[in-house]
């Protein structure tokens, strides 16, 4: 890679000079350092100390650094993908302080400032990585349109105890009282006031710096807190803010033996802690450019502009993340339901949401970015926001309408990268980035980022040793167990084996790590593809809560119940009743059992023959591979015959008369199921069973109107039509149920499985109609045994 020059900004910092150093000093005699920060990509400080005889060359000549200070990774190194250190020899470049960002460190026992500094590569050329200047020429963008924009900002934190033997954060605990936190006790005073001393300090320090405070709370976490920094429209400042109230935080922290910590997601069981930006816009009158009154057609209290702005940052928050989340840890945060968004929506007054906009008067009408997390570089976090503003407006990007409610189990065409990888994916196809930043910009940011996601994932941590180190089993032992122990369906009883080891969302890897697009989705059952966290989240709660109880008689389960009842809702409105099994072929072959029970209740106890089709595929229990059409399934074993028929399969690519178009094969293949019902005899014939499309058996779709005609037919004789929607149901044709809204028929049942849960648990189901119900309902005062293992009674 070539050398990567500097950048012209339009707008520079102005440098500190002569008077002002000896103004400043004036005030502060005792001053013997200054710490001159450079901010590298990942927003944190780094830098040189210079002592007081070297103050008046500073500000006359600037000192010397290297532009690699810009780009070191998490851990201090300077990431080998780049050419930076060594391949350019690592040389210095003149750095300067900003006028008015020196400041005496107050909360420490030293006569020390600070200054904010930048690397310049050239006159006038800043390194193109400097995230403040990236900022501040972001922010000129709007005022050149007469826009001034305003940033708030919230930041969370742990306070936790530092164990220096074993030098890893252990639990958070009462840091008066020392003791562990049995609770969150979130919003709790007492806990405030239990660092009472700790907190005074830390105001002090922060009006010493003129940092504006103007809340502190106690966190839904243990042991964490949340302030909220003052609104200003100096963007770059209240970003330097951030960064010193991060450093008042650990110092003072540190002197009291305690550890403030900003990590995005330093304990498992507990919420992470977020950097929440809140951007308005104002014009050159002071007036709320995001506020308009609400309407009609627009309910909420956002302008256009408001909704555009709104609009560009859901478009561009996917391939942003990689800025909102910089680092492996960032990622631990992105999952579960504690108040951290995984999902790109917005919403009024809604903190499940990534963009929310607060409950607040019209002036103070504002849009509220819950993404970014307590380590990101707020100076990039800030810059990449405004850019995403400014896309939107210039687009008229209007967003999706708002989530109301709960957000966490929302879907959305924008769901969020929750595995850094894959957010680095995101991130290398970011169109807007590079629009924004410069192709330059964008290539280091990516390279610096994946060179840090390569040397975390390839070290070997004390976890590995843990779980694998006495239980480790080589690929080669694992295929040999499973050709010796483990049967197949559809056994194949020598080729060696594939070892599926991992799954994350369209993909799976084998047990050597090589990556498959997984196009079949499991065996048309993983819908939502693989890795939900809320998914995980939720069936773990569900364990510990309750994992299983007989549901004989009169015993029941909220959740059951919730899942008949959403099934009931979104199924076609005559399906009103549902019975829960193991899957698929359980579905099937209860199916068949409960259309011999309803015609034994309705006294016609020869209308049991079930017609099926050739090559179709309704599992593999016993009767269902019965009323299943695939010979070569049912080779070797017996089946039941008697009751059971099979006609043509609806076969485009196989009409039987050549040059027969759509329509007439339609009508043909009607014709011969009508007259296999009349040489059974309607009083003899139950139910005709079909796949909307059928799926195992060669994944054939019927010509246009073929279901319609099939089900009318199904009417006309009084004959169950039973639609087998395992492989179509929930999503898999775009729609929960195939059979009425692509279909447009409305069967007697439906039969679900795989998709209902992702294959994430095995389920299946069997939804019923009103009709169906009446029968076993009202024809005997007896329960009704539906079968052995029975899920439901009906009175």
């Amino acid at each position: 890679m070539p050398d990567l020059p500097g950048f012209t900004f339009h707008i520079m910092f102005q440098k500190i000079d002569d008077a002002e150093l000896k103004e400043f000093l004036a005030k502060n005699q005792g001053v013997k350092s200054i710490d001159v920060l450079i901010i590298d990509l990942l927003g944190i400080t780094r830098g040189k100390r210079i002592f007081r005889t070297e103050f008046e060359s500073f500000v006359k000549n600037g000192i010397r650094g290297p532009v690699s200070l810009y780009v070191y990774d998490s851990a201090g190194m300077v990431p080998e993908n780049l050419p930076y250190a060594t391949e350019d020899g690592d040389p210095d470049f003149p750095v300067y302080g900003q006028s008015g960002s020196l400041y005496i460190e107050s909360w420490k026992d030293t006569d020390r400032a600070e200054i904010f500094a930048w690397i310049e590569q050239a006159p006038g050329q800043v390194s193109f990585t400097d995230t403040r200047h990236i900022l501040k020429n972001t922010v000129e963008k709007f005022h050149r349109r007469g826009i001034k924009p305003t940033l708030g900002i919230e930041i969370e934190f742990f306070l936790v105890t530092y164990d220096k033997n074993r030098g890893v954060v252990i639990n958070p605990h009462d840091a008066i009282n020392n003791i562990p936190y049995s609770s969150p006790r979130c919003y709790s005073m007492e806990d405030l006031n239990s660092c009472e001393a700790f907190f005074d300090e830390v105001m002090q320090a922060c009006e010493d710096t003129g940092i504006k405070i103007e809340t502190l709370i106690k966190e839904a976490g243990t042991g964490q807190f949340e302030v909220s920094l003052r609104y200003s429209d100096d963007l770059v400042q209240i970003c330097d803010h951030v960064l010193i109230f991060k450093t008042i935080i650990k110092s003072i922290a540190r002197k009291m033996g305690w550890c403030g910590c900003f990590m995005a997601k330093p304990f498992e069981d507990q919420p992470g802690s977020g950097l929440h930006m809140h951007i308005g816009m104002f014009d050159e009158s002071g007036n709320n450019l995001f506020y308009s009154s609400p309407s009609s057609e627009n309910h909420t209290p956002l302008s256009d502009m408001g909704l555009h702005a709104v609009g560009g940052m859901m478009q561009t928050m996917t391939e942003s993340v990689a800025i909102f989340a910089p680092n492996a840890n960032s990622y631990r945060r992105l999952k579960g339901k504690q108040f951290a968004p995984f999902n790109g929506v917005w919403g009024m007054n809604n903190r499940t949401v990534a963009v929310r906009i607060p409950n607040s008067p019209p002036q103070s009408t504002r849009v509220e970015h819950r993404l970014p997390g307590s380590d990101a570089n707020p100076y990039l976090c800030a810059a990449t926001l405004l850019e995403s503003i400014l896309l939107g407006i210039d687009k008229q990007i209007r967003p999706d309408a708002p989530v109301v409610g709960n957000a966490y189990g929302k879907r959305s065409d924008g769901d969020l990268p929750s595995y850094w990888p894959v957010a680095l994916q995101e991130f290398s196809e970011a169109e807007f980035i590079r629009n924004a930043f410069g192709d330059t910009f964008w290539r280091v940011y990516l390279k610096s980022r994946e060179a840090e996601c390569s040397r975390f994932y390839n070290r070997i941590t004390l976890r590995d040793y843990d779980w694998y180190l006495q239980n480790a089993i080589t690929t080669k032992e694992l295929k040999q167990w499973d050709l010796a122990h483990n049967m197949h369906p559809f056994m194949n009883f020598e080729k060696e084996r594939e070892m599926i080891a991992e799954g994350k969302g369209a993909y799976v890897y084998n047990s050597d790590g090589k990556r498959f697009l997984d196009g079949i989705g499991g065996l048309w059952c993983v819908n939502i593809g693989y890795g939900r966290q809320e998914l995980a989240t939720a069936m773990a709660e569900q364990v510990m809560k309750l994992p299983y109880y007989s549901p004989f008689v009169i015993f029941s389960n909220p959740q059951s119940t919730q899942l008949a009842k959403k099934l009931t809702d979104i199924a076609p409105d005559n399906l009103k009743h549902v019975y829960f099994t193991l899957g698929g072929s359980e579905a099937n072959d209860f199916t068949v059992r409960l259309v011999h029970q309803y015609n034994n209740l309705r006294k016609m106890p020869y209308k049991k023959h079930i017609i099926s089709r050739k090559q179709a595929y309704h599992g593999m229990t016993y009767m269902a591979a019965s009323v299943s059409g695939i010979q070569y399934n049912n080779q070797g074993y017996d089946t039941i015959t008697d009751g059971i028929h099979h006609i043509s399969t609806p076969n485009c690519f196989r009409k039987p008369v050549a040059g027969m178009d759509d329509d007439q094969y339609a009508v043909w293949l009607a014709e011969e199921f009508e007259r296999k019902i009349l040489e059974i005899g309607a009083h003899n014939t139950a139910a005709f069973i079909a796949e909307p499309i059928m799926g195992a058996g060669g994944v054939y779709v019927a010509p246009q109107g073929y279901h319609k005609r099939m089900w009318d037919i199904c009417k006309k004789y009084d004959i169950l039509y039973i639609s087998d929607e395992v492989v179509t149901g929930f999503g898999r044709l775009g729609e929960f149920f195939a059979s009425e809204k692509c279909f447009g028929i409305r069967p007697d049942i439906i039969n679900v499985a795989k998709g209902i849960t992702s294959g994430y648990v095995p389920l299946g189901a069997t939804l019923l109609s009103d009709e169906i119900y009446k029968v076993l309902k009202t024809v005997t005062s007896r329960p009704v045994t539906l079968i052995p293992d029975i899920r439901f009674v009906v009175q």
